[in-house]
């Protein structure tokens, strides 16, 4: 077994390019590399791997973490799951409907847990989300941004191969901080779809966490118009709705 490992390359900090292969994994290395002992490249003491020792290794961790340095605004969005097109956007760049006070709308921090924006497509209700994931990222709070789209694409994927759906789920559903659920229904959504996002709109409202939404469906169907799926509506309903017009920006 020792030949598939005789001519590992380490960093050029001496760990390993096996991730977590140190304390825990021994008895594999004595196999692995023929029993021999090895000096560590940074204090010398006996391993039996090449590189450094576990203690050196937990130093050049939290040495890489002390370099790195708290993540500026953008950095923290990007952890947040925000794109890269949304970054920057700060509350200037949101236009607000007539009668909406923007002073008004931040005092807004999970009370109730669903906060709504239901409009037409370009209107910056995407934008509003991003900027209270900016808002909540400055006071230290946890947030995350969701394309629902993509993120029920992804759902699908686990389950069709074998991986399971249940832990991103809890991610979603549990997740002590705010979730923008950007584009929750659309006029092409699945059953699948609405049924996934309603469990998740309910394991937060019973969990009393913060939550955005945004749609350009309207919740009345009015008019012929097509509607939100009832029981989507009347979730919906339960919290804070925002109705966001104007013209669509993508059109110029």
């Amino acid at each position: 077994m020792s030949s598939l490992f005789e001519n590992l390359v380490v960093g050029d900090d001496g760990r390993l390019p096996i991730q977590n292969m140190y304390e825990g994994d021994l008895d594999f290395c004595k196999r692995a590399f023929g029993g021999k002992e090895f000096d560590c490249v940074k204090c010398g003491g006996q391993i039996f791997w090449p590189g450094v020792c576990d203690k050196c290794d937990e130093i050049i961790k939290r040495e890489k973490v002390i370099a790195r340095g708290p993540l500026d605004a953008p950095g923290k969005m990007e952890k947040a799951g925000v794109p890269s097109a949304y970054l920057e956007w700060t509350w200037m760049g949101c236009d607000m409907p007539s009668g909406t006070k923007l002073s008004k709308l931040r005092e807004w921090q999970g009370d109730p847990p669903i906060l709504s924006f239901v409009g037409p497509a370009g209107t910056g209700k995407t934008g509003v989300g991003v900027c209270f994931i900016h808002d909540w990222i400055e006071m230290n709070n946890r947030a995350r941004w969701i394309y629902v789209p993509d993120w029920l694409d992804y759902m699908r994927w686990l389950e069709s191969n074998g991986d399971g759906s249940y832990p991103e789920f809890q991610r979603v559903a549990g997740l002590k901080g705010l979730i923008v659920l950007d584009e929750l229904v659309t006029k092409r959504s699945t059953n699948y779809g609405i049924d996934k996002t309603l469990q998740i709109l309910d394991a937060r409202i019973r969990e009393n966490l913060p939550t955005i939404i945004t749609t350009n469906l309207p919740i009345d169907g009015k008019n012929g118009v097509a509607a939100i799926d009832e029981r989507m509506a009347s979730r919906i309903n339960g919290g804070r709705v925002e109705m966001w017009v104007g013209n669509d920006r993508r059109r110029g």
